[in-house]
């Protein structure tokens, strides 16, 4: 037979464990709500810009909403400017 200690451990762990799973939904909603803004975002972009084709990454087409290009290096190529070559 389980003491109340034990008792009043297991109970704690399990108002823990209900605590995380409403954390966890509220987190799961907020995602999703994210994911639905970024593809309208994204749907609305791509329908003022038709001439851009569905091989661009989702970082150019945010990059080109914002008014700013995304240039990453790729293939581990690196960016130099004039003072790096030297």
């Amino acid at each position: 037979m389980p003491s109340k200690d034990e008792d009043a451990e297991f109970a704690k762990a399990y108002q823990d464990l209900i605590e995380a799973e409403r954390h966890a939904a509220t987190l799961e909603n907020q995602l999703n709500s994210l994911e639905h803004k970024l593809d309208s975002f994204l749907a609305e972009h791509e329908g003022k810009h038709p001439e851009s084709n569905n091989k661009t990454s989702v970082s150019e087409n945010i990059g080109g909403a914002l008014g700013a290009r995304v240039n990453a290096p790729q293939d581990g190529d690196v960016e130099r400017t004039p003072k790096d070559s030297q």
